[in-house]
């Protein structure tokens, strides 16, 4: 039996939740700083809670915790499951800045504890799909591409704050960044910011209305492996959007995570299985936070880490980001 600690019952925590019941000899307790929600998730989902998250690390039984507080709890909370000899996962973004890094990176090597931070489209059939086309060469060698994220933001107050580590930057674009960083299996070169702004300043959130202060629209150039990338990401979508379009010397590549969007593969000659000319592809919707879920429990129980999104993945993430030009 494995049992995770659950930090943060609000949307995304509900969605691990959901994720958790569907795993064979997996349970959860869980924990909010808003007893309210808390009590409502519980009885909700029929699984116990505890007051607050240290209640969790003293607890021997715990295996693991999980995460899904505001960015600007991360650190500390992963610190203190670390110190607390508790495996990790965390949603995205790992942290704020270089400096927490350091001290997550610190506790896991003392802890000697795995970190899987939650950059789900890694665990997306299209993704891993369209990485797999990429490394058979079929449209020849990749030379320039197109990651576009948007959201509809208006979930949390937070998510528009400076103070509370929010905006299109933190919340969207860090999944395009990881993506094309696992798609082109490189680390991000020469990255600079082309344009940011923040568009809609005046939110309505749970029937009030805030003042947003944090960036919701912005578009970056860099290059990974010699792909020339341009990343959009923003919460000003009204409904959720994402898509990739990818020219390669010998054909392109365009597909969405939206299973309402046809994968669009264009060869010059036929390959691996690909007729010369259009080749059109339909996926069913699938569960990217079941299957990250799942993973990471399996881990818990010691199977193979894989390519997961790790703490030295996010500390690369965040010294491109700091040196942006």
């Amino acid at each position: 039996m494995t049992t995770i600690g659950l930090i943060g019952c609000g949307r995304i925590g509900q969605r691990h939740l959901a994720a958790y019941t569907t795993i064979t000899g997996c349970n959860v307790v869980i924990c909010d700083v808003n007893g309210e929600v808390a009590a409502s998730v519980s009885q909700a989902f029929g699984v116990p809670r505890v007051k607050a998250p240290t209640c969790l690390f003293s607890d021997p039984s715990i295996d693991a915790i999980d995460v899904c507080t505001p960015t600007a709890t991360h650190c500390q909370l992963v610190v203190a499951a670390l110190e607390a000899h508790k495996h990790v996962f965390c949603e995205k973004p790992l942290c704020t800045s270089l400096t927490e890094v350091d001290q997550i990176a610190a506790a896991q090597h003392g802890a000697g504890r795995l970190v899987m931070v939650g950059y789900l489209y890694r665990f997306s059939y299209v993704c891993g799909f369209v990485r797999s086309v990429l490394r058979e060469g079929v449209i020849g060698t990749p030379h320039f591409a197109i990651l576009r994220f948007g959201g509809r933001g208006s979930q949390a107050a937070w998510k528009h704050r400076r103070s509370e580590s929010g905006g299109a930057s933190s919340e969207m674009l860090v999944h395009a960044l990881d993506l094309a960083t696992w798609l082109f299996d490189g680390e991000i070169a020469t990255l600079r910011s082309l344009w940011s702004s923040l568009i809609l300043p005046r939110r309505s959130i749970g029937g009030a209305e805030i003042i947003a202060d944090a960036d919701d629209c912005t578009l970056l150039q860099g290059s990974i492996n010699g792909v020339t990338v341009m990343w959009q990401a923003d919460m000003v979508t009204p409904a959720f959007m994402q898509y990739l379009d990818i020219q390669g010397s010998d054909g392109s590549i365009f597909t969405s995570v939206l299973p309402d969007m046809p994968t669009r593969i264009y060869c010059r000659e036929a390959r691996h299985g690909m007729q010369a000319g259009l080749n059109l592809f339909t996926f069913p919707s699938s569960d990217f936070v079941a299957a990250e879920l799942n993973h990471f429990v399996s881990l818990v129980r010691g199977g193979p880490v894989g390519e997961i999104h790790s703490v030295s993945d996010s500390a690369s993430m965040l010294r491109v980001l700091a040196g942006l030009s």
